[in-house]
């Protein structure tokens, strides 16, 4: 993605590298998923060579903790790509995914940052804001809040890139964006990752470029090309009566009583029931579509956790079990 606001530059979403997906992924499928987001991580990079800015907006890695072999490959990509272009800025920012809020943790992105260490033109945006040219780089920090890091920046830019929350569910806004900041300079651009559809929104008086993810994750993620359908049962026959390719397409069936989902070619295939006016059954458990990040997200949200909080537990949770999983 090419941003307009006066210089050359690849922006890549958050890429969540070393995520798997196995939920509703029929056992011959297994790995096709994976492999597109490899692909389409590498695209990214290819694109970048000879621009002057190719930006990774945070999320580089799905966990904290990942495989080695994907901390080896996604630096290797690095390195390689930087070396086609060294008039190319490689800018990459940490997000709340990548760090950790454990200090004595060391986390995939830690191991990341020291393999393209020395690379002159592989800037890892981790601990404070930088500036390259006129550009400013904000990372997610564990223990200094969004309004504390852009602080640090000069006057005189124009655009600021982080990787913030645009929303606020109540408790201390630990990684909100900044509005303040970009509202006292409205010739500032305002890029953000973290948040996964891509759009552009007028919040707080600011305009908000949401870069979106690399690849829609999740349901509710949908964009164009879709690769995320929520679809009735009718729909899907339609679909597949009229010879529509859904092989790469992850796709959730509302059930009535009395439907089953057929056998299909796809990547994904899950479903959620609902009654026969098409009303969510709320009484359903559908352990294909169980989603432990969702579950506790919606219950921070109900039980008023702040977003602060909420990170903590999330970020304590995956540590643990990517630790016992060692």
């Amino acid at each position: 993605m090419a941003c307009a606001i006066g210089f050359d530059s690849e922006l890549l979403g958050d890429p969540h590298l070393g995520r798997r997906f196995v939920n509703g992924v029929p056992l011959a499928r297994r790995g096709d998923r994976e492999r597109l987001v490899w692909a389409d991580f590498k695209a990214s990079l290819e694109r970048g060579v000879g621009r002057r800015f190719h930006i990774c907006m945070g999320d580089l890695f799905d966990k904290s903790v990942v495989p080695f072999w994907v901390i080896l490959d996604t630096a290797m990509a690095y390195r390689q790509a930087a070396a086609q272009a060294p008039g190319t800025h490689f800018v990459i920012l940490m997000g709340n995914h990548d760090g950790s809020r454990d200090a004595d943790f060391r986390s995939a992105f830690d191991v990341f940052t020291a393999l393209v260490a020395g690379v002159p033109n592989i800037v890892v945006v981790r601990d404070k804001a930088v500036v390259i040219d006129n550009l400013g780089f904000c990372p997610w920090h564990p223990f200094r809040t969004s309004a504390e890091i852009i602080a640090d920046l000069p006057e005189g830019l124009a655009a600021v890139f982080g990787h913030w929350d645009v929303d606020s569910f109540g408790g201390a806004p630990h990684n909100l964006l900044p509005f303040d900041w970009f509202a006292a300079r409205p010739g500032v651009a305002c890029y953000t990752g973290h948040v996964h559809k891509p759009e552009v929104r007028q919040i707080n008086g600011v305009e908000v470029n949401i870069v979106g993810s690399m690849q829609p994750y999740a349901h509710g993620e949908e964009a164009e090309p879709a690769m995320y359908l929520t679809i009735t049962l009718t729909e899907l026959d339609a679909l597949i009566g009229g010879g529509t390719d859904l092989r790469n397409i992850c796709i959730r069936v509302a059930l009535k009583p009395g439907e089953e989902l057929p056998e299909i070619d796809c990547l994904q295939l899950t479903h959620v029931r609902v009654t026969e006016e098409g009303e969510a059954d709320d009484l359903n458990v559908q352990f294909d579509s169980f989603d432990m990040d969702r579950l506790m997200a919606e219950s921070f949200v109900a039980n008023g956790v702040s977003d602060e909080i909420a990170e903590q537990i999330q970020a304590r949770y995956h540590e643990a079990r990517l630790r016992e999983a060692e």
